[in-house]
């Protein structure tokens, strides 16, 4: 098990993706066992996509303590000539598109 999670990691690395995680809490809901999260409810032990951005909120506990995986720029392997990420794609698949800026 060690070597096969030793093997993620590397690869993980070596794809230079630049996926970030980070800790969030939201509101949490006892009777449902779920986490207000932005938009939805997403119950413990599944995620959803985020609104706002190129990532998924993994609810963790019905406290309210989720997990927020994220990309912050496209994959290096895609050489994009930007670094915005495409809201509009699901995570993972929005962190391996380049995208064109525009002048609103």
């Amino acid at each position: 098990m060690a070597v096969v999670q030793n093997i993620l990691i590397l690869l993980l690395a070596i794809s230079g993706a630049h996926s970030l995680v980070h800790y969030q809490k939201y509101p949490g809901d006892e009777k449902t066992q779920s986490c207000k999260t932005p938009g939805s409810n997403t119950k413990v032990g599944e995620y959803s996509q985020h609104k706002d951005y190129c990532g998924i909120i993994y609810c963790h506990t019905a406290n309210g303590d989720a997990l927020i995986h994220y990309c912050q720029i496209p994959a290096t392997f895609e050489k994009c000539e930007d670094s915005g990420v495409n809201t509009a794609e699901d995570f993972p698949r929005c962190c391996w598109k380049c995208v064109k800026y525009v002048t609103c």
